[in-house]
């Protein structure tokens, strides 16, 4: 069976690592792609630039399909192909600034007439502020030379180091984290099974404020209540054999007395035992209530009693003590319980 300290690392981990992993993905695909449209953008650019100064050049578009080469490269008009000039240029429809082809790519022929979504994208060519042609960029798969490619990866390269970085920091993070969110569980597993063992004396620290800290606090309140419950039952017990001891022992000693012939069987002796034997019945039915009482099964019978017949018996059991005799007139008779209800001693 797993414990708790390793599922909460196994979770911590597995978050770190798909975090990482999503993130990872993410940047690499969005890193090629910005990579891509900025080489496009900038391809873009420059063919815009040159055929603005063709038709600046030649007061019109005739011609230009011949002039530009679309070679492999897609080198620009006047720059022959494999020239080396390091400039990028993307495949494109060159349209006049109405919308018709001039130069074709793809499914469109010269003279047909680009849609106007497609117009939309694309990027006008002015002269002196009045648009003279429309340049509309044709996506195609990225294929770019060695340089790039390189460049692309080790970007990619970079990404993957720095996700496996953050796998290695999460897996840490989590044995960390899990060890400390575990350890007040681990110290009251410890501290449970030493009560159990019988050391009613355990505490355990409390560390937070969280509910394991209230934990630990609940903790503590019982084991210091068992304590004290268990030294209260002990004294109890000590207590209880004294009050047996000495009904017992009379009980006990006049009989042997009775038996032996030291003592004449008498009524006062026999009433002696049967005195002692009483104290002893009122004391079991003492115990008894006690268990009832902590059993919770004791059960109390309340009824109407007379208040002034209450107090004057109180008066004369209090009376019985030397030097305690008082006068009833001292007592003040609460008024407010015109009639109280009492529990019975018969």
């Amino acid at each position: 069976m797993r414990s708790l300290t390793t599922k909460l690392m196994i979770a911590f981990l597995s978050i770190g690592v798909v975090s990482v992993a999503v993130i990872f993905i993410t940047a690499r695909w969005n890193t090629r792609q910005e990579f891509i449209n900025f080489l496009s953008d900038q391809s873009q650019s420059n063919i815009v630039t040159i055929l603005a100064s063709y038709h600046k050049q030649n007061g019109s578009w005739t011609g230009v399909e011949i002039d530009y080469v679309q070679s492999n490269d897609h080198t620009p008009p006047g720059n022959p192909a494999g020239s080396g000039n390091g400039n990028r240029f993307m495949p494109f429809i060159l349209t006049d600034k109405n919308g018709y082809v001039i130069v074709p790519n793809g499914k469109f022929k010269p003279g047909d007439r680009i849609p106007q979504e497609e117009l939309e994208i694309g990027t006008p060519i002015t002269e002196n502020g009045e648009v003279v042609g429309i340049l509309v960029p044709v996506r195609v798969p990225f294929e770019g030379n060695p340089r790039e490619l390189e460049f692309i990866e080790r970007t990619n390269l970079i990404l993957l180091y720095g996700a496996l970085i953050g796998a290695v920091i999460a897996l840490f993070l989590g044995i960390f984290l899990s060890r400390t969110i575990t350890r007040p569980i681990r110290e009251l597993t410890q501290a449970t099974h030493a009560v159990s063992d019988g050391d009613l004396s355990q505490q355990v620290p409390v560390r937070t404020k969280d509910e394991l800290g209230e934990l630990a606090r609940a903790f503590n309140k019982m084991s210091a209540e068992l304590s004290r419950s268990v030294n209260a039952r002990k004294q109890m017990t000590a207590d209880i054999a004294h009050e047996l001891r000495t009904p017992l022992s009379l009980i006990l000693g006049h009989a042997e007395a009775v038996h032996d012939g030291v003592l004449k069987p008498t009524r006062k002796n026999f009433e002696i035992i049967r005195e002692e034997a009483a104290r002893l019945e009122h004391l079991v039915n003492d115990l008894r209530t006690l268990s009832l009482a902590d059993a919770g099964e004791l059960s109390i019978n309340l009824r109407p009693s007379n208040r002034e017949r209450f107090f004057r018996r109180l008066h004369r059991s209090t009376n019985t003590r030397p030097g305690k005799r008082t006068s009833l007139s001292n007592w003040t008779l609460p008024r407010i319980f015109p009639r109280s209800r009492l529990i019975p001693d018969d």
